[in-house]
């Protein structure tokens, strides 16, 4: 097994999870050379389940996430494992990471409708927060949001074909949820969170990047 941090050889760029790829074990398969760094919360914004996991940018509240450097490889890889620009696409915004400017990239889903997550990709992104220490009662929310206003599309019932059925429940959660959350609120924060951006500022990459 992978044993983190290690250090990077080649071109670092940095990369922003908030869904399975926060899971230590998974990155380590998919981009062996990407390096965790730290947690980040971001806000404006909420974690929602589309069957698998997105960010809504345009939502009051706070996305828990975790911060990689990653290789050019590791972006092509990425790329791959999220169907990019087909199924997500990217996105980029500015961040002071101990007073360098970086910018840091992230995958939006192209697709809307709200559908909850299958039992196995869920734990993997319980374990991702786990690894990085995050709240996982944003979780919990994202996932009992999915429930209260599943709206699935086209793409979504050929996913949940291919789930059997087999999505995660509200009794799959790991603790009380926060109702305004459910119901499209902002999420009370229920422990001390760290590392807010104050806001998002997304930016074209350079050519050639």
């Amino acid at each position: 097994m992978r044993t983190y941090p290690k250090k990077l050889t080649k071109p670092v760029r940095y990369y922003w999870a908030y869904g399975s790829n926060l899971n230590y074990a998974q990155m380590s398969g998919r981009c062996p050379a990407a390096d965790p760094v730290k947690q980040l919360y971001l806000k404006p914004g909420r974690l929602i389940f589309r069957g698998v996991a997105d960010v809504d940018l345009n939502r009051k509240g706070i996305i828990p996430g975790g911060l990689w450097k990653i290789t050019p490889a590791c972006e092509i890889a990425l790329d791959r494992y999220e169907g990019a620009p087909h199924l997500y696409r990217k996105v980029y915004f500015n961040y002071d990471l101990d007073g360098e400017k970086i910018t840091v990239l992230l995958y939006k889903m192209n697709s809307r409708g709200i559908m909850p997550p299958g039992d196995a990709y869920l734990d993997g992104i319980a374990q991702g927060y786990r690894d990085f220490g995050l709240d996982e009662s944003y979780l919990d929310e994202a996932l009992a949001h999915a429930w209260a206003n599943k709206n699935k599309t086209s793409d979504m019932r050929r996913r949940l074909k291919r789930l059997n059925g087999c999505l995660a429940k509200v009794d799959h959660l790991y603790r009380d949820v926060d109702e305004g959350a459910v119901n499209g609120d902002e999420p009370q924060p229920s422990s001390s969170r760290s590392d807010f951006l104050p806001g998002w500022s997304e930016i074209a990459p350079k050519r050639g990047d």
